[in-house]
């Protein structure tokens, strides 16, 4: 049974599940599913390392942008923020900054050039600077900022209500898996850093809730359902509980899977990425079959392959990640080690 793993099992699962979602997903970015069954067969993409001259799938700026979230979470642990001594959103600004400079070249100011000289692992790994194409808009919030001016949620930068701050959410789920109601606000505060729509960056509290309630031992549905009702507390989150109810719905309808997934959008918005993202994992309770139908069926593959990913992983733990998988995934040897450091250090007590 997935509630008597350990919860190591559990965060590996989660991470590195999201990364091998994520990387199938970028393999068929931009195919249509007509083109992904002419090119990997009437079944589709079955497995990672399938694309030609391609020997091993690679993660995007998803999993990027999860592990240097990880890593400001873990630096601002080891300052104090656990007791008010550095400031969580502050720190994973600054690694956001750093994930900036790995597709730039540059930081938003020369004031922040410190941030490239800083000892990191992640820095120090030339992989994590080949360029993923993440989405202008999300480079240009980043770009277009400093330590004193970047989102809140109080103070929005901008209205971006894309899906690519969801990542931030993994990270934080797991670190405050103790409190999903903790996890929920430490998610949206780090969200509205680069996505001012209310949206967005609920959208992104509700997945750490979720997967902070799946290491609690909850199922996908309960920890989906938990979320709703933190969302439901929130006048302008009405549209993301919106979105996971109606994921929650058809599952139990008799529709075809063509068209529950078009009802729920194409995966371009948080809301629509996380919903897509619950509903594959939940209607086949599997890892594998889970990311297939995410990554042949969405037309945002790697995002909704990554939330699958995640979830399942979670749910399951890393034993349900198929071994042959991960040798054809690129550096899941990071992966599994962040979501072991952030198993170490997250809050006892909350």
């Amino acid at each position: 049974m997935a509630t008597k793993m350990y919860k190591k099992n559990r965060f590996v699962g989660c991470f590195t599940g999201a990364a091998i979602g994520d990387a199938m997903g970028s393999d068929v970015k931009g195919m249509a599913e007509e083109e992904i069954k002419k090119t990997f067969g009437k079944k589709g993409l079955l497995q990672p390392g399938k694309v030609k001259n391609q020997p091993t799938s690679k993660p995007s700026d998803e999993t990027q942008l999860a592990l240097f979230t990880a890593s400001g979470l873990i630096k601002a642990d080891e300052l104090g923020a656990a007791k008010d001594k550095a400031d969580y959103t502050e720190y994973v600004y600054y690694a956001l900054q750093q994930w900036l400079y790995t597709q730039t070249g540059s930081t938003a100011t020369e004031d922040l050039e410190w941030v490239t000289n800083e000892e990191s692992d992640l820095l120090s790994n030339t992989k994590l600077f080949k360029k993923r194409m993440p989405t202008k808009q999300l480079l240009t919030a980043l770009a277009d900022s400093d330590e004193k001016s970047y989102g809140t949620i109080k103070k929005p930068k901008n209205e971006c209500k894309l899906f690519d701050c969801l990542p931030y959410a993994l990270p934080c789920g797991l670190y405050f898996y103790k409190d999903n109601e903790v996890a929920f606000e430490r998610a949206c505060d780090l969200a509205a850093i680069t996505h001012g729509n209310p949206s967005a960056y609920y959208s992104a509290g509700a997945f750490a809730a979720i997967i902070s309630a799946i290491c609690q031992k909850q199922t996908i549905e309960e920890a989906t359902q938990s979320a709703i009702e933190i969302l439901n507390k929130h006048e302008e989150a009405e549209s993301v509980a919106t979105y996971l109810s109606k994921a929650l719905q058809l599952l139990d309808e008799k529709n075809s899977i063509r068209s529950d997934m078009e009802s729920l959008g194409k995966g371009n918005t948080a809301e629509s990425a996380l919903a897509l993202g619950v509903y594959c994992a939940c209607l086949h309770y599997e890892y594998d079959d889970s990311i297939r139908l995410a990554v042949n069926r969405s037309k945002n593959p790697d995002i909704t392959a990554f939330v699958a990913g995640a979830l399942n992983g979670a749910y399951f733990g890393d034993n349900c990640i198929p071994k042959k998988w991960r040798k054809k995934v690129e550096f899941l040897e990071v992966t599994d080690d962040y979501a072991s450091r952030l198993l170490a250090v997250a809050p006892k007590k909350l």
